[in-house]
């Protein structure tokens, strides 16, 4: 097969939605271009940066690479999200974050998945997590080895929360139209929204290898946007429940754990915030999703100033558990 061939019919597609994003975008695309798969193509989609990133993505002159830019700015991450696969045309797809990298292995390894398992709808890797200078801070991964596992049973998992990271994933176009695309309704948790589509019509495929770099920014940038993401992150818990999937058992005591469960976090969020009315507002959110003791108490515990108290044991809780995972693995 030729290199226009290649082009005209590629099989994988790696799609970089990018906004501002001058520090990073030139490795992410560099680890795109050096993988050992040969029959895909990268799909940059530029939503109206206003640094240098149109620059640099114009000096690559690799015949891979279509490069689209937005005639707007689209205000939802989302939105750039399903402009830059509508505009790929491979079978698999690999949403990749333009701060993120891949290892060279990354496509081999999931394109070889979803060929062999012909019933799963998307595989996941684990991942290397790094930060803003791409030093190593730790790892995204499962206890367990590589599997393949029934999408009815994993939804069960994933209701809980996402079990993967867009880096490290790729996933079939063909369920992917047919699900209706990443909702545009959401900005932060668009890939768990969509995670939960597409277990309803496959399995999915894990992958011990570490095949990406993904990418954590600063503290105060994530408690920042805090408020906005246990919002989206209950429409999408309500619009799941309420839509539930007719081949898994429906208990009414789950949905109890699972909103208790990130109220008791959303609450763990507002401690951390220094912006009083973002924190009235995750307590109050909290709140109206569960009347839980627990909720309650420690709704209690922030309004009189043990917020302090609550981000110190949320502090030590992360370090115990990279702790742990470097002891798992070293």
């Amino acid at each position: 097969m030729n290199t226009k061939t290649l082009n005209r019919f590629p099989k994988a597609s790696i799609c970089i939605p990018v906004y501002n994003q001058e520090g990073f975008i030139r490795n992410t695309i560099e680890s795109t271009l050096n993988q050992k798969y040969k029959n895909f193509e990268v799909v940059i989609s530029n939503n109206q940066c206003t640094d240098n990133t149109d620059d640099i993505i114009r000096s690559f002159q690799s015949k891979r690479i279509k490069y689209i830019i937005q005639p707007k700015y689209l205000p939802l991450m989302t939105q750039n999200w399903n402009a830059c696969v509508r505009a790929s045309s491979g079978k698999y797809v690999c949403l990749l974050s333009a701060d993120d990298i891949l290892y060279p292995d990354f496509l081999t390894e999931q394109v070889n998945l979803l060929e062999k398992y012909k019933d799963i709808a998307f595989a996941h890797s684990a991942v290397e997590l790094i930060n803003e200078q791409g030093k190593r801070i730790g790892f995204e991964r499962s206890i367990h080895k590589s599997f393949v596992r029934d999408g009815t049973k994993e939804f069960l998992r994933y209701i809980w929360s996402p079990k993967c990271v867009l880096a490290g994933t790729l996933f079939r176009r063909k369920l992917f139209d047919m699900v209706g695309h990443f909702d545009e309704k959401y900005h932060i948790v668009g890939d768990w929204a969509l995670w939960l589509k597409l277990l309803r019509h496959g399995g999915v495929a894990y992958n011990q290898i570490i095949l990406a770099k993904y990418r954590i920014h600063k503290k105060e940038y994530r408690v920042k946007r805090a408020p906005l993401q246990y919002q989206e992150i209950f429409k999408l818990l309500e619009e799941t429940f309420a839509n539930w999937p007719k081949q898994i058992p429906y208990d009414s005591k789950l949905r109890e754990q699972v909103m208790t469960h990130y109220a008791l976090s959303a609450l763990t969020a507002s401690a951390r915030l220094n912006d009083l009315k973002g924190r009235k507002i995750l307590v109050k959110l909290a709140s109206l999703k569960s009347n839980s003791f627990q909720v309650t108490i420690k709704a209690e515990l922030i309004e009189h100033r043990f917020r302090y108290f609550i981000n110190l044991l949320y502090e030590c809780k992360l370090c115990f558990r990279q702790w742990v995972k470097k002891i798992l693995y070293p």
